[in-house]
């Protein structure tokens, strides 16, 4: 996926909020803020992929994608 197709792929209600729902550290999808979103904890670190469009919400999402798609590396 080029990075024009990619900046064109608007992000969904989900994945636009960066909440407890697209955090890495979240496994059960809870709605309230774990302590892992607290600086000290190492705060909010996005999924590789949106759970509710499927959008990249990082670089090894992208990476990923890309790899599927027959894309670059």
């Amino acid at each position: 996926m080029g990075k024009e197709a990619f900046d064109n792929w608007k992000p969904c209600g989900t994945c636009a909020s960066k909440n407890c729902f697209t955090c890495q550290w979240n496994n059960s999808f809870w709605r309230e803020p774990c302590r892992s979103c607290w600086p000290d904890f190492g705060g909010y670190k996005p999924r590789n992929f949106c759970h509710m469009c499927g959008r990249p919400l990082n670089e090894a999402g992208r990476a990923i994608l890309n790899k599927h798609l027959g894309g670059a590396k």
